[in-house]
């Protein structure tokens, strides 16, 4: 598939250089930390919640992933709330030796795990979702909502155009998370 002169990575035929959309490349590049920030600076108003009810980041969003979207697989799971399977891994274990989530085999495949969060998991999420949508109230409070409404808008259709980049240049690359392969021995 061949890329249009107003891609990224188009270059132009003389130079070999970016084309006249390097301004979009370095819009993206900044786009990158400042969305790391913007999460950062959300998420210190978040994080002494999660501290109260002794939830890690991750563990947060793994409740939050079974609550809004129920039972599901491993793979599934780690789709719905953004982590890496070998984390994934390392943190199920954990929140169900503390009651919050159940592991169970599923009934089309042995070998297949499904997580669902339990009661004590749901009553836990619900008190610290209380807590946590109090704090971002009050952040917002001294927001422009305004912007947080645009903002919310513009990246749901950023996600959306790269979700439709990723389809066009082949499966391996649309994967929400590519792990890279093992390197062989010689």
């Amino acid at each position: 598939m061949s890329k249009s002169k107003n891609s990224p990575t188009a270059t132009t035929a003389s130079s070999g250089r970016l084309s006249a959309s390097d301004d979009a490349l370095s819009d993206m590049r900044k786009l990158i930390p400042a969305l790391l920030r913007a999460r950062e600076q959300i998420m210190q108003h978040v994080r002494p919640v999660l501290w109260e009810y002794e939830l890690t980041e991750q563990q947060w969003r793994i409740l939050r992933a079974l609550v809004d979207g129920g039972t599901c697989d491993m793979g599934e799971l780690g789709r719905r709330s953004q982590i890496v399977p070998p984390s994934l891994s390392r943190t199920i274990p954990n929140m169900e030796r503390r009651g919050l989530v159940a592991r169970v085999p599923s009934g089309s495949s042995p070998h297949r795990i499904l997580v669902s969060v339990t009661s004590a998991g749901l009553e836990l999420f619900n008190q610290a979702k209380t807590k946590s949508d109090e704090a971002l109230t009050k952040l917002m409070d001294d927001m422009d909502t305004s912007l947080v409404k645009k903002a919310g808008i513009a990246i749901a259709e950023l996600l959306a155009d790269i979700a439709r980049a990723n389809d066009d240049l082949g499966p391996a690359v649309g994967n929400d998370h590519v792990v890279p392969p093992r390197a062989t021995s010689p």
